[in-house]
């Protein structure tokens, strides 16, 4: 059974996940490097959109069959919850790309 401190605790890893991930994230995005550096984020830029934008439609056609025929109200996505789930995506994304391609 879960208690409601080991639900905190995991909220807080998942926080410090997130801010970590969006830290790496935004430093990735400004360095400078040569071409192969390029070819990583911009692989790992468009992986990560690409499966955002999925999970993003897959949710909101799920919120719109919900509507339809269950009468539930559209519950729309916390802007906190995306940007830690983008930082989080990219960050996976961007050590598969870094082990595939060499650091």
């Amino acid at each position: 059974m879960i208690h409601k401190e080991d639900n905190i605790k995991i909220l807080w890893l998942f926080l410090i996940v997130s801010i970590v991930g969006t830290i790496i994230m935004f430093v990735n995005l400004n360095s400078k490097g040569d071409e192969r550096k390029t070819a990583i984020i911009l692989h790992v830029s468009s992986r990560s959109f690409h499966i955002l934008a999925t999970g993003v439609g897959i949710y909101f056609i799920s919120q719109i069959i919900r509507s339809i025929f269950l009468n539930v109200k559209i519950i729309g996505i916390n802007p906190i919850i995306a940007m830690a789930l983008t930082s989080v995506l990219y960050t996976i994304n961007l050590y598969y790309y870094k082990r595939k391609m060499g650091n």
